[in-house]
Formats: structure tokens, C-alpha cells, sequence
């Protein structure tokens, strides 16, 4: 039902101690209990095709409040994302009128293909390219969809952004659909 950052909200809270029980936990054969996430010195975020898309649009949001609640004494939080097999190229830069969702499915403009892709499913988006559209460029703020755009222009947390060589669905599906 996309409610991934309902989930993930519910994980973080569950990790801080702020609600809920943390599920039994095993090490070496044995039970160990979970150090609270408030707590943390390092934490990397990270996620992958999908997740890679859900890290980008809450990467900047999970570092902000890690930083708000985080008790360490002796420490500087250092929060860090990995984003994996999500990055393609750009599409406000491709010929959409030559893709068979153009021919076929009538999307002959990136704006049309990701209104599309939202109709088959939504998700929230990166609250500071929100914030930045509404104000500089409302008639382009469809690109806070675009998980390319976001990682490029707004997220402002340390990141690695790696593509997996292998990944058929983001090369492959520009090729097969007819992109130019």
C-alpha cells in the first residue's frame, strides 16, 4: 500500500525507545539487547531500488531528527546514506515522444510519465525540494517525484549513490521502451 515512511517512521521510533518493544534480538547464540538509537555515533542509512528511492526522499528528514534527539555525550552523531540501484539518467532530458509510453500510453512528456507513475502509486517526498518548488519554480515541483532530481538538487546528507552494473530495470527498461 506504499506506506513506507509510515514503516520506516515506526522502525526509528521503535530504535529510539519512543514507543513499542523492540523485538527479541540474538548474538553469538544468546539474547542482546538493542542500544537505543538516540544513542547512536554512526548511523548508515541505506536502501536499495525501491529503498534506494525511499532513503532519498527521507534521508535529510531521518538526519535531522537522529541529530534532535541524539544523547550521546562524547560524540557528534555522524549520519551517513548509501543509496543503491535507483540513479538513471535524467529524465527531463530525454525524448519522450519516441517511448512507447508516448506511442502507447500517451506520456509523451517526463512531467506526464511521472504523473502516471504516481497514479499507479504515491509517496511523500523530500520536504525541502517541496518547500524549494513551491516557492522558486511551482510548475516544476512534479521533479520532487523524481528521485534523481531530489538526490542531485536537494538532499543535503553525506551520500554515496551507487548503481548495480547488473540492474536491468533502469537501464534496460529505457532501452526497451524506445527512449532516445
Amino acid at each position: 500500500d506504499f506506506h513506507g515512511r509510515d514503516i520506516l517512521d515506526a522502525v526509528i521510533a521503535m530504535l529510539r525507545r519512543d514507543g513499542g518493544t523492540l523485538p527479541a534480538y540474538t548474538l553469538g547464540g544468546g539474547s542482546a539487547v538493542l542500544a537505543d538509537l538516540d544513542m547512536a555515533s554512526n548511523v548508515l542509512f541505506a536502501g536499495a531500488s525501491a529503498g534506494g528511492s525511499g532513503a532519498i526522499q527521507n534521508a535529510d528528514r531521518l538526519n535531522t531528527t537522529l541529530r534532535a534527539h541524539n544523547t550521546c555525550l562524547d560524540c557528534t552523531l555522524e549520519f551517513n546514506t548509501l543509496i543503491d540501484s535507483i540513479f538513471g539518467p535524467r529524465g527531463d532530458l530525454l525524448d519522450w515522444t519516441t517511448s512507447l509510453l508516448c506511442t502507447v500510453g500517451g506520456a509523451c512528456t517526463y512531467e506526464a510519465v511521472i504523473a502516471a507513475a504516481r497514479g499507479l502509486y504515491d509517496g511523500e517526498s523530500d520536504e525541502s525540494c517541496v518547500s524549494w518548488h513551491a516557492t522558486n519554480a511551482p510548475a516544476t515541483a512534479y521533479l520532487c517525484k523524481d528521485p534523481g532530481h531530489v538526490v542531485r538538487n536537494h538532499v543535503t546528507t553525506p551520500m554515496m549513490v551507487r548503481m548495480g552494473l547488473l540492474d536491468q530495470q533502469i537501464g534496460g527498461n529505457f532501452v526497451e521502451t524506445g527512449m532516445s
